[in-house]
């Protein structure tokens, strides 16, 4: 400690000592160099009367780690440059000054700078050579004067965070536009906290704003533990907060109680214990005892544990099942013209009963009422039980066929459940003609009633046409080759003329004779004949005559 009474201390008072450590001093005044290169000095606390640091005054200290620098308003030129211990220190708010090169090379000065309203200046590379810096506030709201270097070592990315209304000030400084962020900074500070991290959570889910002093706090319980209300005694959760002022919140968090209920749901057939309140977490004992004539069958979650025990972590209601020792099993059909069913009856706890759902013809047994689709089904008896047996209709298939797809096809096939009424239609193709299904039915369509898988057929068959061959005049020839004829068959037609007579073509200006015909109907083909033509030719025996 150096003496209260000393106003300052000159320029290279203590420079290059080596058996300092520590120091406390209230001096208006540290001199230039004054504890330079003291090797062993790791902390510097200066009082509220401390002024004025000189330059280089805690320079190459080397192992200096914490400074409180008190009512200091001016740091010097290179006042902590290679202080390479040195952690951030807290700037005091009353700072005007800060010398070029203050805190060069102090390489452990990293996260957020943080600068009072007060400060006016902040000498070249003062702030060179440091540790990376997450964030630079500043409270004031004219931009104090920097230089070329002063933040040589801060990325220009930097977020700079200042008062509401100062962005375009900093902005039009000189060197503070070189930062490409610069933000309004809320303007109050709001931070919560917990009384027990154990029982939860306390978070600012919306931070105040320029724009909007609002913000909301929120907090969160794990389980076995609720929010009970914040430090000053407000409940509301989540809690919207005018701002006003920097302010602190404490979420209060408190651990459950929890009320556990027990029934028996015949109070006749047995009684149960373990009803109370129990702090959370605590060990709970639930026993029910079934009076003469009856069972405990299980808890009303299932659990057949008896006497039972588990924890208690919220308000929980149990209800403990008892059950005669003769139950009646109902079995039931839930379609009777489908099925029938055999298995009801009563029987004594934990029989074995086999019930069975037996379908008629066309139909078939597809599940009970729970899902289960085993039958015969066989069935412990441990209380009064119902079970309905469902049975469906069965599916058939119909198939439609045609006896040539050449002649006709067939439609209506598919699938069809027992006893429905389907169609089956035969359409036969030009030249042909529907005579009867495979089962000689001759309906079209027809109306089947479904009660197994069935095919069936359509038979279909050529129609027949008449063919007529006829000559144009029966003096001059005939035509042979008339007749029925089924469809897409062959007739051949035939003229034949008469002495002085020839054959010229068919009414339909076809010449070939004979000619081959492919039946598609009825026609008639007429042969067209023409007398022959000859020349006489006279001559004389005497051609001189």
């Amino acid at each position: 400690m150096i003496s209260s009474f000393v106003d300052s201390i000159s320029n290279y008072a203590f420079a290059n000592c080596d058996n300092i450590i520590s120091i406390y001093t209230n001096a208006h005044f540290i001199g230039s160099n004054a504890f330079a290169n003291c090797d062993r000095l790791v902390s510097v606390t200066l009082g509220d009367s401390t002024q004025a640091l000189g330059s280089g005054a805690f320079s190459g200290c080397f192992r200096l780690q914490n400074i409180d620098l008190g009512g200091v308003n001016s740091i010097g030129d290179s006042a902590f440059s290679g202080c390479v211990r040195l952690e951030k220190p807290e700037l005091p708010a009353n700072l005007i000054t800060i010398g070029a090169r203050a805190f060069n090379d102090c390489n452990l000065l990293e996260g957020k700078l943080t600068f009072p309203a007060t400060i006016t200046s902040i000498g070249d590379y003062a702030y060179s050579g440091i540790g990376i810096i997450t964030e630079i506030e500043m409270q004031g709201v004219t931009p104090p004067t920097i230089y070329a270097h002063t933040f040589n070592s801060v990325a220009g990315s930097t977020p700079v965070s200042v008062p509401c209304g100062a962005v375009l000030n900093y902005y039009t400084t000189n060197y503070w536009e070189n930062f490409s962020t610069i933000v309004e900074a809320p303007p109050y500070k709001l931070t919560v906290a917990t009384n027990n991290e154990v029982m939860g959570s306390a978070a600012v889910t919306q931070q105040p704003t320029c724009g909007n002093h609002s913000a909301i706090i929120q907090a969160s319980a794990l389980i076995g533990y609720h929010f009970l209300q914040w430090n000053d005694g407000n409940t509301a959760n989540p809690r919207t907060i005018n701002m006003t002022q920097d302010s602190s919140f404490t979420a209060i968090f408190v651990v459950n109680n929890s009320y556990i209920t027990i029934h028996a749901n015949d109070s006749t057939m047995g009684s149960v214990t373990g009803t109370g309140l129990y702090s959370y977490n605590a060990p709970v004992t639930m026993t029910a005892t079934a009076y003469s004539g009856y069972h405990f069958l299980k808890w009303n979650d299932g659990n057949t544990q008896n006497p039972r025990y588990m924890a208690a972590v919220r308000d929980t209601t149990f209800t403990a099942i008892f059950v005669s020792n003769v139950s009646t099993i109902t079995v039931s059909n839930a379609n009777p013209d489908m099925g029938n069913v055999s298995g009801s009856g009563v029987y004594y706890y934990q029989n074995l009963v086999s019930i069975t759902a037996t379908p008629v013809y066309g139909y078939h047994f597809t599940q009970w009422n729970d899902g289960n689709t085993q039958n015969p089904r066989t069935v412990v008896v441990n209380q009064d039980s119902s079970f309905t047996a469902y049975f469906a209709p069965n599916i058939y298939s119909i198939v439609g066929s045609s006896n040539s797809t050449t002649m006709g096809s067939v439609s209506g096939g598919g699938n069809y459940t027992y006893l429905h009424n389907m169609s089956l239609t035969a359409t036969p193709a030009f030249g042909y003609h529907f005579v009867q299904w495979n089962d000689q039915v001759t309906d079209n369509p027809r109306t089947i009633t479904v009660t197994r898988d069935s095919a069936f057929t359509a038979q279909f068959a050529a129609n027949s046409y008449v063919i007529t061959a006829e000559p144009n005049d029966p003096t001059m020839g005939s035509a042979y080759g008339s007749g029925t004829y089924n469809f897409n068959t062959t007739a051949t037609l035939t003229a034949v003329a008469e002495y002085g007579y020839h054959f010229t073509q068919w009414s339909d200006g076809i010449t070939d004779n004979p000619r081959t015909v492919t039946v598609q109907n009825s026609a008639t083909y007429t042969a067209q004949f023409e007398i022959n033509s000859y020349i006489l030719t006279v001559q004389s025996s005497n051609p001189t005559i």
